[in-house]
């Protein structure tokens, strides 16, 4: 789980302390609570569907449970500061190599819940429900804003079949597609 067991982040020292009942409650509490949200800032810093955002936010939150008695007060700053350096850190591990297995399968009603007005949350149930290819298609021109010729690469089909027409339009019929396309370039790190 921890693929970061070479980085200075984690050799750095920690103050060992006690894990009473009290301390497992407030983490497991924190991590409850910011889970969705650290998921969220992993996905948008790295802007990769190579990265497994789970894994990023449990290693960022076994960090932050290692610190905790540093950084017990300042506790959901740390936690999110970590997720994105841990999602840096994910980025430099990933090959260069791309397969059909390398996109994760992200839920973007989910993932944007809480930062997603009620007409965009339209669009991104409706991402939601595309079949995958088309789904991913979307994502690579849309939400990570690939080039035509390098989404065709990364998913391994012509140029010819990275238009986003279909998928436009079954946004187009339950909101606006250039508000959820405006969404995407304004939370995306590396928007377009």
């Amino acid at each position: 789980m921890n693929s970061f067991a070479g980085s200075s982040l984690v050799n750095r020292r920690v103050r060992i302390y006690r894990k009473t009942p009290e301390i497992v409650a407030v983490q497991r509490t924190l991590i409850a609570e910011q889970f969705a949200a650290c998921q969220r800032i992993a996905f948008t810093t790295c802007s990769d569907p190579r990265v497994d955002i789970e894994c990023v936010v449990e290693d960022a939150y076994a960090r932050l449970c290692a610190d905790w008695v540093r950084q017990q007060n300042r506790a959901v700053e740390s936690l999110r500061r970590l997720v994105k350096i841990y999602a840096r850190e994910a980025l430099k591990d990933l090959p260069d190599t791309w397969s059909g297995k390398s996109w994760s399968r992200n839920e973007y009603a989910v993932l944007f819940a809480d930062v997603a007005d009620p007409e965009v949350m339209k669009g991104l149930r409706a991402i939601d429900s595309m079949p995958v290819a088309m789904k991913r298609v979307f994502e690579a021109r849309r939400v990570f804003a690939y080039p035509m010729a390098l989404a065709a690469d990364r998913l391994g089909v012509s140029i010819n079949s990275v238009g986003t027409t279909k998928a436009d339009a079954r946004i187009s019929a339950v909101t606006d597609i250039d508000a959820v396309v405006t969404f995407f370039a304004d939370h995306m790190e590396g928007g377009s």
